[in-house]
């Protein structure tokens, strides 16, 4: 069974799943998986697709937005993780291979509707010291255009829940 950092009441973070794992989550509690590892990040993990089967098996929700290190501030990262967050029943449980990807895009997602403090503050709260992301988030937060590009902006992504 993954350990399961919540970030809020509605959202945690992990690992990466082992297939055995996606009973465990279901049975805790969770109705969404949100999956931010690329597909062949590395040997041994599930792919997509079969996280997609895995959560259909159990009931859960799921969404993957592939975000690579390098890459978790681009506007195509932070579109997807905002439309799968809004989209998916919480609680959401969403993972990477450290979980530490996945705490630092719900924080470039959250740093456009909540201060950087108190992003920040949440995240210390749950054990993640990411101060030296405190740029990257003022950034975010302070992109007006967030809000227009959000409509104009068409990214396809795999949200769809599982039935």
């Amino acid at each position: 069974m993954p350990h399961v950092v919540p970030i809020t009441e509605e959202f945690a973070v992990a690992r990466a799943l082992s297939a055995e794992d996606f009973d465990a989550i279901a049975a805790q509690g969770f109705r969404a998986v949100l999956n931010f590892l690329p597909d062949d990040e590395t040997k041994t993990q599930v792919s997509s697709d079969e996280a997609r089967r895995l959560c259909d098996k159990v009931g859960m929700a799921y969404a993957h937005v592939p975000a690579q290190k390098h890459s978790l501030f681009t506007d195509g990262v932070i579109f997807a993780a905002r439309q799968a967050m809004t989209s998916l029943p919480a609680p959401v449980l969403a993972y990477c291979a450290s979980g530490q990807r996945a705490a630092i895009v719900w924080a470039s997602v959250n740093s456009q509707s909540m201060p950087v403090d108190t992003v920040l503050g949440t995240l210390a709260k749950a054990g993640f010291e990411f101060g030296y992301i405190r740029d990257d988030l003022e950034q975010q937060a302070d992109r007006p255009r967030w809000q227009k590009a959000l409509g104009a902006l068409q990214v396809s992504q795999d949200i769809q829940p599982c039935t």
